[in-house]
């Protein structure tokens, strides 16, 4: 075999292997899973963060290559909140408008430790708030409800919405597809 024909099978076995590659990318979901964190200090204040507009849990995406429990230190972190008494207190997975793939949202309490709290990256506001206060002042339906049910016992919950959202209309609509549960 002349050394054209190894070059040419050779190029056509690459192609067709960074082909596949590029199509198994493809078909690999984006990460669906966001965390909120219930950061508690030693007054039974609840931190919140205001963000669009809108007060609620300290929250972030699940893209990293930290285990859970290190990527909730970092979250917290974002606030400066050292954090210690890690718990998972949640999982519900939400459906938003017409998708079949939930996100599935991870609900922590930790416990305040230490760190002046600073307002997050993509917030423009950050503050302490009385347990009661922070339900009526919370902008989602079911973060309320969440936040109620998660604090009131401090069991594992589970539960499922969906939310459906018209941005021209600026409405928003919450329907709980699956009531709380207890996972453990």
């Amino acid at each position: 075999m002349n050394g054209f024909v190894k070059i040419l099978r050779f190029v056509t076995l690459s192609l067709l292997i960074f082909s596949c590659e590029v199509v198994a990318q493809d078909s690999i979901s984006p990460n669906r899973n966001y965390f909120k964190l219930y950061v508690l200090n030693e007054k039974n204040e609840v931190l919140l963060v205001e963000y669009r507009s809108v007060w609620e849990p300290i929250g972030g995406g699940y893209n990293s290559s930290l285990n859970m429990e290190d990527y909730v230190r970092k979250l917290a972190m974002t606030a400066n909140v050292k954090a210690t008494e890690i718990r998972l207190r949640g999982l519900f997975s939400v459906f938003y408008n017409k998708s079949d793939q939930p996100i599935v949202y991870h609900y922590y309490t930790v416990r305040y430790t230490s760190g002046e709290i600073k307002t997050p990256e993509d917030c423009t506001g950050v503050k302490w708030v009385n347990l009661d206060e922070a339900g009526k002042i919370m902008g989602y339906e079911e973060m309320v409800e969440i936040y109620a049910k998660v604090l009131e016992n401090r069991n594992l919950w589970g539960g499922t919405y969906r939310i459906t959202k018209d941005n021209a209309k600026e409405t928003r609509e919450v329907e709980k597809l699956v009531d709380f549960f207890k996972l453990n």
